[in-house]
């Protein structure tokens, strides 16, 4: 993958899709259908309709034929291979990465109703999960320094350094 397709490659579910600003830095708004993609603003979104909406569709028909409660990695690759068969193309390298870090329930793997650890930004819980269970021993410290460098990484234009597939 070159450089360039890695700087397009750069997702995280609660960074704006376009800008990359951080939800901890001003409030996102989720795309309504997927709850996959974020954005600081309406004109952000609409920017990004194109390059979005049919991934969008793709992933909602992906998700409702796949069983909750199996191995996350598993769900993650039946999802893509789904959404690839789908489009009857490869996926690209943003659309990989948005498949593979959508936000689900980290212990029960919903997808509903999710709040996401405001320490790291990178692990979530349903609200049912988020209350009936203590915080998940997860290294909030490593994911936010990972978080932080990557967007530092794209912010000065150098290139993620991380890799699907």
């Amino acid at each position: 993958m070159c450089a360039r397709e890695m700087d397009s490659a750069f997702f995280h579910p609660n960074i704006c899709n376009l800008c990359k600003t951080p939800a901890w830095q001003m409030p996102l708004k989720r795309c309504t259908k997927c709850r996959i993609s974020c954005y600081c603003c309406v004109e952000h979104q609409k920017e990004d309709w194109k390059q979005h909406k049919e991934l969008c569709s793709t992933f909602l028909d992906a998700i409702k034929d796949v069983e909750v409660g199996q191995d996350r990695s598993r769900l993650r690759g039946v999802i893509i291979l789904m959404c690839e068969k789908a489009l009857g193309r490869k996926l690209n390298p943003h659309e990989l990465v948005m498949c593979y870090l959508h936000r689900r329930c980290g212990v029960c793997d919903e997808m509903a109703e999710l709040i996401d650890c405001p320490e790291c930004f990178s692990y979530t819980m349903c609200y049912p999960c988020s209350v009936n269970h203590a915080h998940p021993l997860h290294n909030c410290s490593a994911l936010r320094l990972n978080l932080d460098t990557q967007l530092y990484l794209w912010h000065s234009r150098g290139v993620p350094m991380f890799k699907i597939r």
